[in-house]
């Protein structure tokens, strides 16, 4: 099968697969507001390399990404899938709420060992994606709404709320070796409040 890095980590995907469902079923740090539905750019991931063995440009990427972005590797990992099964086909790459994550403790502690880190300043990043959204911002309702629908595109997660949060506790989980699903997590404050109370 083949393999996909992101952030670092080596997972096994099949021809078809999106990143975000790869990233998303192995609990890797992504985005994705709005539930895979090409709504929000929150996914958005830099291909380092194997964009070769990625499908081509969505409709919702080229509605969403600056051309500036698109150059720089960019892509939406709900939108693009892996396009190629050769078991030596490989795919890097780093999402964009990773490399946002690594800039901040970068700027706050310096760079840890083994962490891929592209961008080198934390203010200037932040900037250009926050201003490369405003001027995409447009274009990516109006195709969000178009494919979508206005409900789905202000309400993504609709029936799948539960899948949303606990993929969502997924990725907490594996960041901080917490917990893996709601109903756990609710377990765990409950725990840790009344631990709080007896120190009291």
């Amino acid at each position: 099968m083949p393999k996909v890095v992101i952030n670092d980590e080596e997972f096994e995907g099949a021809e078809g697969d999106l990143l975000l469902d790869i990233a998303r079923r192995n609990g890797s740090h992504i985005g994705f507001m709005c539930n895979g539905n090409g709504a929000c750019s929150t996914c958005e991931c830099r291909v380092i390399s194997g964009a070769e063995n990625l499908s081509p440009l969505s409709e919702a990427e080229k509605a969403w990404l600056t051309p500036g972005r698109l150059e720089m590797g960019m892509r939406l990992g709900c939108q693009v899938g892996l396009d190629n099964n050769n078991p030596n086909a490989s795919v890097v790459v780093l999402t964009r709420v990773e490399e946002l994550r690594r800039l901040f403790f970068k700027f706050l502690r310096g760079t840890p060992e083994g962490e891929t880190v592209l961008e080198g300043n934390l203010i200037s990043f932040s900037i250009r994606v926050t201003l490369d959204h405003v001027v995409m911002g447009p274009t990516g309702l109006l195709n969000s709404v178009n494919r979508l629908g206005i409900f789905k595109t202000l309400v993504p997660w609709g029936s799948d709320f539960n899948v949303w949060l606990n993929d969502g506790l997924k990725v907490f989980r594996r960041m901080t070796g917490r917990t893996t699903s709601y109903t756990d997590a609710i377990d765990v404050i409950e725990i840790e409040e009344a631990e709080e109370i007896k120190k009291d």
